[in-house]
């Protein structure tokens, strides 16, 4: 599997750079948002903006959330949790 680290980092630069105001979520809200490419065994985002639907957790700040992204994959493992 390629990962694409280099477009990542073009994308996040752009996306960094953007002027925006925080988007209104609350916790348990659905959202899609660009994860990036990660390293190791955590999920990567898909499509050019490297994007999936992530679950509002918890709500640090707001600018800071703790997500979780989702799968449709079926995954076996004392360690997942079934939403």
């Amino acid at each position: 599997m390629m990962k694409r680290f280099l477009e990542w980092v073009g994308l996040k630069e752009q996306l960094h750079n953007k002027i925006l105001q925080p988007p209104f979520v609350s916790e348990a809200d659905l959202w899609w948002t660009s994860v990036g490419e990660n390293v190791g065994s955590e999920i990567n985002g898909k499509s050019a903006l490297f994007s999936r639907p992530v679950i509002i957790l918890k709500k640090l700040s707001h600018t800071f959330y703790f997500v979780i992204p989702t799968t449709t994959k079926i995954k076996d493992g004392s360690w997942y949790v079934k939403l």
